[in-house]
């Protein structure tokens, strides 16, 4: 059972583009900007075509879909499943997101000390 989780991992999110691209870019924005600014940047609808341009661009270029018994490429399937791999992308940097901040404010004495307007 062990092994089949560790193999689910290390296929699903260390061997997928897509999962790291969203991982690495949730990590960069969670790391560089600050808590505030986070919102703004998600609110912007330009983030959101540039993310789907990326998976668009790797449909087309890596991941084509077939149709079935034939070599011929079935684009609408392929443009289809571009969607697909930008909610891959948008889901891995939401949790890589919620992982940085549970580890920036997970901890009691940062929170507590948050709370109490205290520097460190």
């Amino acid at each position: 059972m062990i092994s089949g989780f560790i193999r689910f991992i290390f296929r699903n999110i260390i061997l997928d583009p897509m999962a790291f691209i969203g991982f690495g870019g949730g990590l960069f924005v969670m790391l560089t900007y600050p808590t505030e600014n986070v919102h703004q940047l998600v609110a912007s609808p330009y983030l959101y075509g540039a993310v789907f341009a990326i998976a668009l661009l790797y449909a087309l270029l890596f991941k084509h879909v077939y149709h079935p018994n034939s070599t011929k490429v079935d684009w609408v399937a392929t443009i289809q499943s571009s969607f697909k791999h930008f909610l891959r992308v948008l889901f891995a940097a939401v949790c890589a997101g919620i992982i940085v901040y549970a580890i920036n404010y997970g901890f009691g004495h940062k929170l507590d000390n948050y709370v109490r307007n205290i520097k460190e």
